[in-house]
């Protein structure tokens, strides 16, 4: 509800993750960006018991909500720009593994993903359909 509004001191109590991309682009390891984006979410999720597979009385009663912004744009892809050179690509695999973890936790996901910088309409296509609206 976007009518109320919150004490500044309930915000300070929130528990705020981030992953900064700057420490991923510059590792010299062989995981994608992605890839590792995927395991530092899936972390998250469960040091804060969001899974939903967690024995219920130790399972978290918030939800968690996750935001990533700018999902595919040459600043993620690094070296690998465009994302097509190396078949599906990376970005694909991992909404894919996103969208699987997602029904298994009681968690939100709010991706944007500048679709104007693709040429390619049936790759655009591909992560679309990996979306719930």
């Amino acid at each position: 509800d976007l009518s109320k509004t919150r004490n500044v001191d309930e915000c300070k109590t929130v528990k705020i993750d981030t992953f900064c991309l700057d420490d991923y682009v510059e590792s010299s390891t062989d995981n994608s960006v992605y890839e590792r984006l995927f395991k530092s979410l899936s972390e998250s999720i469960e040091s804060g018991r969001h899974a939903i597979t967690s024995v219920s009385n130790q399972r978290s009663s918030t939800v968690l909500r996750i935001a990533l912004m700018g999902l595919g744009t040459p600043e993620w892809e690094g070296d690998n720009w465009p994302p097509l050179t190396q078949g599906v690509g990376s970005l694909v695999r991992m909404l894919h593994a996103l969208r699987a973890l997602m029904r298994q936790t009681l968690a939100t996901c709010f991706i944007t993903i500048p679709s104007h910088i693709y040429n390619d309409e049936d790759y655009m296509i591909s992560v679309r359909q990996l979306c719930d609206y």
